[in-house]
């Protein structure tokens, strides 16, 4: 048995610093999720690279044939399913279960925030991910911490 049990450690991620108007929005981001976790992320983003180098390929090559167009909007709407799954899980380690985020009310917000402000949902994404890497980035808050006396 370990002498330490490691918690499931989340950080805010303040939709005020995207724009004023979200005020007080808050998605807690599971900022050490275990390994298996990151390398589910990696491979799905390497997914997503594929399909749009594919589709590039498919266009270079002449006209995209509507049965093509309709594989890949397929597979990439597969792919953002399993990315809504994977940021539901993320964002729902915060002790209070209010703050969780159900796959439905992701796909939601995704959807809403493309349609309307694109930019919000590149910036929760990103976001989440930078807040995961500064947490791990121990030298960095090394270097910020004040010597005590």
């Amino acid at each position: 048995m370990a002498r330490i049990t490691i918690p499931a450690i989340v950080r805010p991620l303040h939709l005020r610093d995207y724009a004023e108007e979200y005020g007080d929005a808050t998605i807690w981001v599971w900022v050490n999720p275990p390994r298996e976790k990151r390398q589910a992320l990696t491979a799905l983003l390497g997914q997503f690279q594929e399909k749009r180098q594919a589709l590039v390929k498919l266009a270079a090559q002449g006209e995209l044939k509507p049965d093509e167009v309709q594989a890949w909007s397929d597979e990439v709407e597969a792919l953002g399913r399993v990315l809504y799954g994977w940021l539901s899980e993320i964002w729902s380690q915060h002790e209070d279960a209010a703050t969780h985020w159900p796959v439905e009310e992701i796909e939601e917000l995704a959807s809403e925030a493309i349609e309307t402000d694109p930019g919000l949902w590149e910036f929760v994404q990103e976001r989440s991910l930078g807040v995961m890497a500064e947490y791990r980035d121990w030298r960095k808050k090394k270097a910020n911490e004040t010597p005590s006396d």
